[in-house]
């Protein structure tokens, strides 16, 4: 039995209970009892150093336990005793760790948000591992000499593990890192968004996995010096990860690439060397490192194998893919993003998904493929957010608009609504005079018809499925120069509103007339034709000689022949005249910019 005013008394014991039990009672000034006095004495010369360094604070908190426990005089076994003795031993060393952190932030209650570091420090206290009073007074300090207080408050609440690191070799650098990095105004603005900035292997930090890791990467995958410091800035984390690790998935997704995986011979793989296929790899590692990170068993494989079967893709099309700034979509989850948004694409095309058609499965499957390999970024837009919302702003002008937008040009999908697609298809409907058509009405899902969307057999939907390819060019450097062109020309003629005079069939400037290249094309073609053929006339009555499907709608060939000129003629006439003509139609759109734009 123990207690403050008893002896303690023992009973035989055996191994490393006696030597603890009796080195406690030792501590405490108690006497020990023993029949085997000899051996009980050697007992504890031989633990008494282990337990030594801590005997002025074991000493107080048992003899503190001890007085609580006089009223009841329980009796303890020897079990107890033990756990009793590692739980106060590791109370009060963490009190001391604690009053070291308290120094420099101040009290530290669990109300106040302390309660993961408190807990980090009873935890890491004692044992092998344990962290010492000195680490921590090291790091207190350069902290404080770094950090503003508030900030240093945060780091420790919610990243306590910081109390481990190295100064001299992991926080130095990675503080030197982030001061390179962030301007002073931003730094601490960015350590209270990500306190586990510091902590983070990859950021500054002299660590041997972080130089493999740089040599993998810029040895074998040929990343440049740039390329690396805009990964240790954007993904710290991939730098955490060891490169065997690494080493399967770029290996996967090489044979990707280069179609060996599957023996079955890709489009252009002979030519394809292996300095082409590193550069694909370097060019999807930089775009998309977090695939870097991903269980290639769980998450790439799996996605990667969903995506070929369900959009009908032949091992040729998955290096397309790759090849491609898409590769992002390999990251998503299959049952909660994938599988909705391939649903999306099959139901806009045919109106359900491919596997409720009666027939032609066959058929829908290769216009999927054609859909999603044109631009496979589709499937990484939100569906809730993009595409719902511009399916629903299409078939407001035209109920299938959507549908015909999507098989032909799905890149449109990626346009912002209010700052891209909405504004040019407000611009078009002037042009082609489609009255009182309001674009704000539209993109809330307003009907054209009730607008006057119609005018005769020109609807704007169909107007604008004949090319939908028009809506991703740029409406102040494409399509405004162009009609300013044409309304130049005398191939229309157009209002200080932008609206067609008299608008009839013959003046319809169709979408793929609008979409022809200023600078390569309309220009060389109709200063070739004064230049050359009607040196003698006015651009307006040279225009009422070239047709419009000829200066705008034909190849290079079709128009020499046209006009009855060598191709090399008019070939070796737009290498000279093309530079001149940009510079020149680009200074007077400069100095007369068009008006009436809304």
């Amino acid at each position: 039995q123990t207690s403050h005013n008893h002896p303690c008394r023992m009973t035989p014991l055996l191994g490393l209970e006696c030597r603890v039990y009796m080195a406690f009672a030792l501590l405490l000034g108690m006497p020990v009892y023993s029949p085997h006095g000899g051996i009980a004495s050697a007992f504890v010369r031989g633990f008494k150093g282990t337990l030594m360094k801590h005997r002025s604070r074991i000493r107080v908190a048992a003899k503190l336990k001890v007085a609580e426990s006089d009223s009841d005089e329980r009796s303890m076994s020897p079990e107890r005793t033990i756990v009793e003795i590692e739980r106060i031993s590791r109370s009060a060393i963490s009190k001391e760790l604690q009053s070291i952190v308290e120094r420099y932030v101040g009290s530290m209650t669990p109300s106040d948000g302390w309660s993961r570091t408190l807990n980090y420090l009873y935890r890491n206290c004692k044992g092998e591992n344990s962290i010492s009073s000195k680490q921590i007074e090291k790091v207190m300090s350069y902290l404080s000499s770094c950090l503003e207080p508030n900030v240093m408050r945060h780091i420790l609440q919610s990243t306590p593990r910081i109390l481990r690191r190295s100064v001299p070799t992991q926080l130095e650098p990675t503080w030197k890192f982030l001061c390179e990095l962030y301007p002073p105004n931003l730094r601490n603005e960015a350590l209270l968004r990500k306190p586990e900035l510091l902590v983070t292997r990859g950021i500054g930090y002299q660590a041997d996995e972080l130089n493999l890791m740089h040599v993998y990467l810029s040895q074998e995958l040929k990343l440049s010096r740039q390329q690396l410091k805009k990964l240790q800035a954007t993904h710290p984390t991939l730098f955490q990860v060891p490169v065997h690790k690494i080493l399967p998935i770029v290996e996967y997704l090489r044979k990707c690439v280069s179609c060996a995986h599957t023996g079955e011979p890709c489009q252009g793989s002979e030519e394809l060397q292996e300095l082409e296929v590193t550069k694909v790899l370097a060019k999807l590692i930089v775009l998309h490192p977090q695939l870097l990170q991903l269980s290639l068993e769980k998450n790439i494989k799996p996605r990667l194998e969903y995506i070929q079967r369900r959009c009908y893709l032949a091992n040729s099309d998955i290096s397309r893919l790759l090849n491609s700034s898409a590769a992002g979509i390999l990251a998503l989850n299959v049952q909660r993003n994938l599988g909705l948004k391939v649903d999306f694409v099959e139901t806009t095309l045919f109106g359900s998904t491919i596997r409720d058609l009666p027939i032609d499965q066959d058929k829908a499957l290769q216009e999927l493929r054609s859909c999603i390999l044109a631009h496979p970024q589709i499937l990484g837009l939100s569906l809730e957010d993009n595409l719902q919302v511009k399916a629903r702003f299409f078939d407001s002008i035209d109920p299938s608009l959507s549908a015909r937008i999507l098989k032909r040009a799905p890149a449109v999908f990626s346009l912002s609504l209010n700052e891209n697609i909405v504004p040019t298809v407000s611009f078009l409907a002037k042009i082609w005079c489609i009255p009182n058509f309001y674009a704000s009405q539209l993109s809330n899902g307003s009907n054209t018809e009730q607008q006057g969307g119609k005018n005769g057999s020109n609807s704007l939907g169909t107007l604008l499925s004949e090319y939908p390819n028009i809506l991703t060019l740029s409406l102040p450097r494409n399509i405004v120069p162009t009609v300013s062109f044409f309304n130049k020309t005398g191939f229309i003629e157009l209002d200080s509103e932008w609206r067609t005079v008299t608008p009839t069939t013959k003046t319809m400037l169709r979408g793929r007339y609008i979409a022809a290249s200023l600078y390569s094309r309309l220009l060389p073609r109709w200063h070739f034709v004064l230049d050359h053929l009607n040196r003698n006339v006015t651009e307006t009555e040279s225009g009422q000689q070239v047709p419009l499907h000829i200066l705008a709608g034909t190849t290079d060939a079709t128009f020499c022949k046209r006009f009855n000129v060598s191709h090399a003629e008019y070939e070796e006439y737009k290498k000279i005249a093309i530079p001149k003509l940009k510079f020149s139609y680009e200074l007077d759109s400069w100095l007369n910019p068009p008006s009436g734009l809304a």
